[in-house]
């Protein structure tokens, strides 16, 4: 639970978010002036489908166009920014992203990532990252989840 009051936070916040995994990496996204991950998306504009919103982000932020599969989990998340209080939802959906992968916008880097090593990195919302995580090591384990391989069969 937060230390302030969750009422102060002026509006709740939406956004969609992807979870592409190929290979054993895990596609995470970066704000150059932060030293944090976190996974790609954005905000659910009002009107829009949070899978629509997804799919617009990966076209603005990379120029490639991305299908969101199933509805993985939302994640419910309350924290402090430049010291005010926000509160955001997060759709979380599985995605297949390209390999090659690259952002228009100069602010933002992509990295294709292992997830031994985002598993010890700085990924927020960390209790976002550890339930993608959890989620990884069940589903691989039951073969529910395609972990996609880029070499061709």
């Amino acid at each position: 639970m937060p230390k302030w009051n969750r009422s102060a936070a002026k509006k709740i916040e939406l956004l969609a978010r992807g979870i592409a995994v190929r290979d054993g990496h895990i596609l995470l996204c970066k704000n150059k002036k932060s030293n944090y991950w976190y996974f790609p998306g954005g905000h659910i504009e009002p009107g829009e489908q949070a899978s629509e919103a997804l799919e617009r982000e990966f076209v603005e932020e990379t120029g490639k166009n991305v299908k969101a599969d199933r509805l993985i989990f939302v994640h419910e998340h309350f924290f402090k920014q430049d010291n005010k209080p926000r509160h955001e939802y997060s759709f979380v959906f599985e995605v297949q992203a390209p390999l090659k992968i690259k952002a228009k916008e100069r602010h933002l880097e992509f990295q294709w990532m292992k997830w031994s090593d985002a598993a010890t990195s700085d990924v927020r919302p960390k209790a976002l990252a550890q339930m993608v995580g959890v989620f990884l090591e069940e589903h691989a384990l039951n073969r529910h989840i395609r972990f996609r391989s880029t070499r061709r069969s």
